[in-house]
């Protein structure tokens, strides 16, 4: 056997068993002549041991026909030709039959340094390469950006407007809201970038590098300083695995003490020590998030085998480590017990018990969130549950599982052969798809544009595996059933290049949504002084650090107040508000927030009175006489019945002071409307700016200057109707005509285009001719909703109404809630309305007469849009940012602090 001179199999078969018998042989050829692998090359007389193997191939041993294409340069394969004796196979080694000078191990990966020069097996060269010196590149950036920040730090403090431009970013930030679209940004390919490692899929070639590039998110920078297998034993590579996020964590906290001792201030110990260590766990927690799914996927590198036959007779097979071949796993002599017996307690460290702590904290802090209390360690773990709607505040630590099960723990699954093999990318398919509909279902985020982009990129991710699948079966274009279950026409550079759309699609979906976001805050007009047409002086009092105190009750008023005070910060670029979540870190400190503010403004909710809290920020803001002003947002049916209610609630809990009542009283209650609509939301932000501005020095020395009061750029624009109108009101309706009469008002003087006219006359012609209708202008008739509607004593409202609906002439319903002209809550006039009319007179909603004067006009010029009037002039649509600001807002700001950015301008 093995010889010339007695050929045992034909060319393209190979004798399976070396030393068989002649008369085996003759009695059953088929079992030992062996058609040649079709990666191998087989002349006459060839043995398993002598199969040719081309280069870029490589096998496990002599006693196998399995050959492994190797991704390297360093698999010098067999030639056929060479004449090998069977009885001397034993005694050759590896790296001399199949791999080139200096390799040897599986697939020629291991190194062979016998110059001691420290080599690794580079998968970036193909080949063993000297490891090099530490790359101080990343260092050196990392630690311009810590310097850049800290210089940046100490610049703000000391220079107010390099001070005012970080905070008009920060709010810039604030408003824009990216913290959960990066997570969801991360996390999308944090799981693409293991579908190599974990899934086994292998891409095209032709994409390596952006293959290479989404490694970026595994955020396993110190492979980009040393690479891992020059740091040296296996176990000590999974030492420094879980050392070096701790070290980096350290250093972070140092760096977050160092810039808060050097930028204190005036700050006390206590309350510095507070707010520092609250920002240290923030950063931790943020730190965690980042790595974990890198770190514990690294720590797995001390569990993966993989499994290469060496003898295919007695189906042998030896397993290595895949990311240290020179272990064999199966070997019980070998050091790969040590490995993992690590292995194991550091996955329970990090991916169990890290996260079990992060599920902790969630849990320590549940009752403190679902009342709407905030303290420090609230705001430190901010991070994982604001960007979620409160009764899903777990959401994180359950995304977060999701991400390690399909980064991680999936590797138990088929340990062995699971890379190779379709299950784990079967099972992922399954869980993406079973995750999406979960989360369409519950719909944790507080935000829509968050659920939507979180449902494409589970969508895209759900994608991915699928055409893994199908890279599963094409990894060789030649293989047949590529071409039976997938089709002809695909291959495997087609499923890579769909892979690679696809996880572009991401991101562009994600930048799509914050510029977007951007363009709606950037060009977001800002609050003028309508006498000098520019921005206002925001001058502070000389003790003072804030324009204003807002202060409210977290139980009630959390939501709107941090809604309130995010439309001010966007309209009013540069107001310095103090808001708790913002600034509060000893509530022992709050007189002297109070203190040094120059406004005072209470957020009025059901129970504000009642909290000890408010009562102290009350008695401090009067003895420091501070100019106290109470916004309000109540029912917009009882505006007079809430001040009255305000009163008796401030006089029977805020008792404890001479003229108490008197001085919190002391300025008209503003109403806020912040949720009414655009045009509302603007004169509620105007009013607010205007009581803010009336006592800062600017104007306490020239108050002139707000005579004209404030408005926001390109707010109003002239009216005008594109042909004229008939008004139609009912003399019985008593008001209607003086609300037509006002409403004539808001079209230039010139503009004739209102005719109003009695509805009695005009109906009762058309009930005779329909022409009249027909042919003349276009009708509304003006129903006038007060106390009164529908009392008439011969029900004649009713009928003109009845005979105005049955004719087609458009109902406009207007809402009086001026107590001092007959305002009423609304269920009275559902009680007063024939039943007939119920229904059709009250399906649109009723435009509301605000008793303000400010609110007053946007009514009015409400109800000319409802009538058909349109804007002239070219101008900014202000209703569009102001309705993209309220949705931004609403969604996104509502029960929330500083975003986490904040917390990284302040390290």
């Amino acid at each position: 056997a093995g010889t010339n001179d007695c050929p045992f199999c034909a060319e393209d078969y190979y004798l399976a068993v070396p030393f068989s018998k002649v008369t085996d042989l003759f009695k059953q050829p088929a079992k030992y002549c062996i058609e040649c692998p079709s990666e191998g090359v087989c002349v006459k007389n060839t043995t398993i041991a002598t199969i040719g193997i081309p280069v870029d191939y490589w096998r496990a041993n002599p006693l196998t026909a399995t050959l492994i294409k190797c991704d390297n340069e360093v698999c010098k394969g067999l030639n056929a030709t060479d004449e090998l004796n069977d009885h001397n196979l034993s005694y050759i080694a590896m790296d001399t039959l199949y791999c080139v000078d200096g390799h040897t191990g599986p697939l020629c990966e291991v190194c062979i340094d016998r110059e001691n020069t420290n080599k690794y097996f580079s998968p970036v060269e193909g080949k063993c390469i000297k490891c090099p010196v530490l790359n101080w590149r990343p260092i050196v950036i990392i630690l311009s950006i810590v310097i850049g920040i800290l210089l940046f730090r100490m610049a703000a403090s000391h220079y107010d407007p390099l001070y005012a431009l970080a905070i008009q970013g920060v709010v810039l930030v604030y408003n824009i809201g990216p913290q959960a679209k990066f997570k969801l940004l991360i996390s999308f390919y944090q799981v693409v970038s293991t579908l190599d490692s974990v899934y086994g899929v292998q891409f095209d070639p032709y994409f390596k590098t952006w293959f290479s590039f989404l490694e970026f998110f595994s955020f396993e920078y110190f492979t980009t300083i040393l690479p891992s297998t020059c740091i040296g034993s296996m176990i000590t590579r999974l030492v420094f695995t879980v050392t070096w996020p701790c070290a980096t964590i350290l250093i972070g906290c140092i760096f977050i003490f160092i810039n808060g001792l050097l930028t204190r201030g005036e700050i006390d110990n206590s309350t510095l020590k507070t707010k520092l260590c609250g920002r240290a766990l923030k950063f931790t927690i943020i730190f965690i998030y980042i790595v974990i799914p890198g770190i514990s996927r690294r720590i797995f590198d001390g569990y993966v085998c993989q499994p290469f036959v060496t003898n295919d007779r007695d189906e042998e097979t030896n397993a290595y480590l895949v990311s240290d071949p020179s272990l064999q796993c199966d070997d019980p002599n070998s050091d790969y017990a040590s490995v993992r017996n690590l292995f194991w307690i550091l996955f329970i460290i990090w991916p169990i018990l890290i996260s079990l702590l992060l599920l902790g904290l969630l849990w320590k802090i549940k009752h403190l969130i679902r009342a709407k209390r905030n303290t420090p360690l609230t705001e430190a773990c901010s991070f994982l549950w604001r960007d979620y709607n409160e009764e899903c505040m777990y959401w994180e630590i359950i995304d977060l599982y999701r991400k390690l099960f399909l980064t991680t723990f999936i590797l138990f699954i088929d340990p062995l052969d699971g890379s190779t093999r379709i299950l784990r990318i079967v099972i992922a398919s399954c869980v993406s798809l079973v995750y999406t509909g979960i989360l369409l279902r519950v719909r944790p985020y507080k935000q829509a544009s968050n659920i939507n982009i979180a449902f494409v990129s589970n969508i895209l991710l759900t994608l991915c595996f699928i055409l893994g699948i199908i890279l599963h079966f094409c990894e060789d274009n030649t293989k047949a059933v590529c071409q039976e279950f997938v089709g002809q026409s695909f291959n495997s550079f087609k499923a890579s290049l769909i892979v690679v759309i696809l996880t572009a699609s991401m991101m562009v979906v994600t930048v799509i949504f914050l510029a977007i976001f951007v363009k709606n805050v950037i060009t977001t007009p800002s609050v003028r002084v309508i006498r000098t047409g520019s921005k206002p002086n925001l001058e502070l009092p000389g003790h003072c650090k804030f324009h204003a105190f807002f202060s409210h009750v977290w139980s009630t008023g959390k939501d709107k107040t941090h809604v309130a005070v995010r439309k001010m910060q966007l309209f009013f670029p540069g107001v310095r508000i103090w808001l708790d979540t913002d600034e509060l870190t000893n509530v022992g400190n709050l007189e002297q927030s109070v203190d040094s503010s120059a406004v005072f403004l209470i957020f009025y909710t059901e129970g504000y009175f009642r909290s000890k809290n408010c009562q102290r920020e009350v008695y401090a803001a009067v003895d420091a006489e501070k100019p106290i002003y109470i916004i309000y947002e109540s029912d917009i049916h009882c505006l007079e019945g809430m001040k009255e209610d305000m009163k008796e609630q401030c006089i029977k809990y805020c008792n404890e002071g001479d003229n108490i009542l008197e001085r919190v009283f002391a300025n008209d209650p503003i109403p806020w409307l912040g949720s009414s609509g655009s045009s509302f939301a603007i004169e509620s932000i105007k009013l607010v700016s205007l009581a803010i501005l009336r006592h800062l020095p600017i104007y306490l020395r020239s108050p002139s200057q707000l005579d004209k009061g404030v408005h926001i750029g390109g707010e109003y624009s002239p009216l005008k109707f594109p042909s004229p109108v008939d008004v139609l009101v009912c003399e019985d309706n008593v008001g209607a005509r003086r609300i037509a009469e006002e409403l004539k008002t808001y079209l230039p003087q010139t503009d004739k285009s209102i005719n109003i006219c009695d509805a009695k006359l005009v109906l009762d012609e058309a009930s005779e001719d329909a022409s009249v209708l027909l042919t003349g202008n276009t009708n509304y008739l003006l129903l006038y909703l007060d106390e009164d509607i529908f009392l008439d004593y011969n029900d004649e409202v009713s009928e003109l109404v009845r005979m105005a609906i049955s004719m087609g002439v458009k109902v406009l319903n207007v809402h009086e809630l001026d107590s001092t002209r007959g305002a009423c809550r609304f269920d009275q006039f559902t009680k007063q309305t024939p039943e007939d009319l119920i229904d059709v007179l009250y399906k649109d909603i009723a435009v509301p007469l605000y008793p303000s004067q400010e609110y007053r006009q946007v009514s009015f010029r409400s109800l000319l849009n409802h009538m058909g009037a349109n804007e002239t002039g070219n101008r900014p649509l202000i209703q569009n940012y102001v309705a993209s600001a309220s949705l931004l807002v609403k969604n996104r700001l509502a029960n929330r602090g500083k975003i986490e950015l904040v917390s990284l301008v302040q390290i």
